[in-house]
């Protein structure tokens, strides 16, 4: 009986946080489990974690993977080092990102594999609308819809692009696949905390980049640097470029004044959440994002761009406010909003928690996800 599976991952950290839970359901006593990750790192960090998951009893390989990269050689070279891992006779492929979805259904043209494609958001190539993108988006499109076999199942964390992929493009049959609400909160370690009236605390954690709405952060915080009355806080890492330059600029002008914090990565996120008053996320494009879903689980009210993926879990004047994108004029008057109006406040974080334990404990999400899988005897 073949009982190998393998698990393609793009990032050693995300695993850990927010993909183990849905890999743990799995019973290493019958099945073999393999880890693939991109090869790209040598930290003591990153060797110490790759360990860990050793010594709890996955295999553990590497291939090539050049991020955000459209260059037609470097993905062909992580193209043929994905086939060359993927050699063995695996049962199941479980593979997330758009980019690693794709690659795994190229391969599974050579094997008999049941294929999971986990699609946690569509990524930066449906963020940009330039002509080579929308080229770029026509042959992905084109790709899972005529490389798919009936054992290629897929899992969507948010609605919207479970309906963009089989009721508009009709690329995939709904009935071979999931949707489960984001990857889940643990809503016992996230809870709703009362906050010391101090000073009104604004958070956002996300990736340093234009996309994720950083500048539009940014510059609503220069509405309020002289008022000592607010703190803004951002956490994320960053990637050094020509794009990112402007915002990293700003970050380090910005961290010099008092009611400004920013800080690269935290080991404990939750201490933050705990002093937050309001979680901000004006990003052009999302999943479910895991910030949010903390933020929801810690009775935070949460203003957002209105956009896929966040008005899922935002409902206008309910649980925060859904804003227009590049509006840090908007995101200013809804912060002196809840700031002004505490019985406002009050209503929109309960309700945050609420939408939280109804939805989003990831007790249900990684319940539906086990059946999913028996359902459909990928397991």
């Amino acid at each position: 009986m073949n009982n190998k599976i393998c698990v393609i991952n793009n990032d050693l950290t995300y695993f850990n946080l927010h993909r183990k839970k849905f890999i743990n359901i799995i019973d290493k006593k019958n099945y073999e489990i393999t880890l693939l990750f991109p090869n790209n790192y040598s930290s003591e960090k990153y060797k110490k974690s790759i360990n860990n998951l050793k010594i709890e009893g996955y295999r553990v390989q590497y291939f090539f993977l050049k991020r955000k990269s459209i260059n037609f050689f470097l993905e062909i070279w992580t193209l043929f080092s994905l086939y060359l891992n993927l050699r063995n006779d695996y049962k199941v492929i479980y593979s997330s990102t758009v980019k690693l979805n794709l690659y795994l259904l190229f391969i599974s043209l050579l094997k008999r594999s049941k294929i999971i494609l986990h699609f946690s958001g569509l990524g930066f190539f449906y963020v940009n609308n330039s002509i080579i993108f929308k080229v770029i988006r026509f042959i992905i499109e084109l790709t899972f819809k005529y490389l798919k076999k009936n054992n290629t199942f897929c899992i969507f964390e948010n609605q919207d692009d479970q309906d963009y992929f089989t009721k508009n493009k009709k690329i995939f049959k709904i009935g071979n696949c999931l949707h489960i609400r984001g990857v889940g909160v643990n809503i016992n370690r996230f809870q709703k905390v009362r906050k010391k009236e101090i000073q009104f605390t604004v958070l956002m954690v996300s990736r340093i980049t234009i996309e994720k709405g950083v500048d539009d952060f940014l510059n609503c915080y220069s509405l309020f640097s002289k008022d000592n009355k607010f703190r803004f806080i951002l956490i994320g890492q960053y990637e050094k470029s020509k794009k990112n330059e402007m915002l990293i600029n700003k970050i380090n002008k910005y961290k010099k004044n008092k009611n400004f914090e920013y800080y690269k990565w935290s080991s404990d996120i939750k201490k933050f959440y705990d002093i937050a008053n309001v979680s901000v996320l004006p990003s052009y494009r999302e999943g479910l994002s895991v910030f949010l879903l903390e933020s929801l689980a810690s009775g935070l009210p949460v203003i957002c761009s209105n956009v896929i993926g966040n008005k899922n879990l935002v409902k206008n004047d309910y649980n925060g406010y859904l804003v227009n994108i590049n509006s840090p004029n908007e995101i200013r008057d809804y912060i002196m909003l809840l700031f002004q109006n505490k019985n406002k406040y009050n209503q929109l974080s309960l309700n945050s928690r609420k939408l939280s334990e109804e939805l989003y404990n990831e007790d249900i999400i990684l319940q539906n996800f086990s059946k999913f899988l028996r359902a459909n005897k990928i397991l």
